[in-house]
């Protein structure tokens, strides 16, 4: 019988060639970073919260000083009073809007100097387009009603080319027409209602309105012909003989 053959195994050979597994990671981060770095790394972590912090407390308090703007706006009754929260709220919305409304209010007290200022700081001040459209516009009747044609027909104008509703582009349009037909500039005149024809689309009653200013301009037009037309026929005045010293 054959003899069988024994496996032995040496003391120094590894058993298996398996290599060890690797150590904690999170250990590793740990001495790596957080021993060395650590109060580094904590100062950061408290300036990102005091940051957060400052942060949520501004925002905390805009939005009061916004609800206390609002606030004293809806109690204001008069014209003094809006001029006040204009002027204690400057630079917030609720500040521009009593602007606004402190304007119009003099404007219907018939104060049209005071209302063409007012509106001006309250185009100025507004931080809303729709704002800055109003107070132009409404600057331009304020100069218009305060006997000043040229300012508001500028006026007029420069919101024209701003307004995005229709209904304010043709009254834009429509006030420097009017402007520059009080001041006898009747092709400028035309040129303006032509803009607020074009700006009219299918609404019925702009047309309507747009056809009466048509009709007024053109009999101020003819007007104005009729009366350079005796100018233009009367005959030059005859020049008398020139004096001589020749005598008879």
């Amino acid at each position: 019988m054959a003899a069988q053959k024994t496996h032995t195994t040496d003391a120094t050979t590894p058993a298996s060639s398996t290599p060890a597994a690797p150590g904690d990671p999170i250990e590793g981060l740990f001495e790596k970073w957080l021993l060395p770095y650590g109060r580094q790394i904590a100062v950061v972590l408290l300036l990102v919260l005091v940051a957060v912090a400052a942060v949520r407390m501004v925002s905390a308090r805009r939005a009061e000083r916004l609800g206390a703007g609002f606030a004293a706006l809806s109690k204001a009754e008069d014209t003094e009073a809006l001029q006040a929260v204009a002027r204690d709220h400057d630079g917030s919305p609720a500040g521009a809007r009593a602007r606004l409304l402190a304007a119009r209010r003099l404007y219907d007290e018939g104060k049209y100097d005071q209302a063409a200022t007012a509106f001006s700081l309250a185009h100025k001040a507004a931080q809303d387009p729709a704002l800055t459209v109003a107070a132009g516009l409404g600057e331009a009747y304020a100069l218009e009603a305060s006997g000043k044609p040229e300012a508001a027909e500028k006026a007029f104008a420069d919101i024209a080319a701003k307004a995005d509703s229709q209904a304010m582009t043709i009254d834009a349009w429509l006030g420097a027409e009017r402007c520059a037909k009080a001041q006898g500039k009747l092709a400028e005149a035309e040129k303006y209602l032509e803009r607020a024809t074009a700006a009219v689309g299918d609404n019925q009653v702009a047309q309507w309105r747009i056809n009466e200013v048509r009709q007024a301009l053109l009999a101020s037009r003819h007007a104005t012909r009729a009366s350079e037309a005796p100018a233009a026929e009367k005959p030059a005045a005859e020049k008398p003989a020139a004096a001589t010293d020749a005598k008879p």
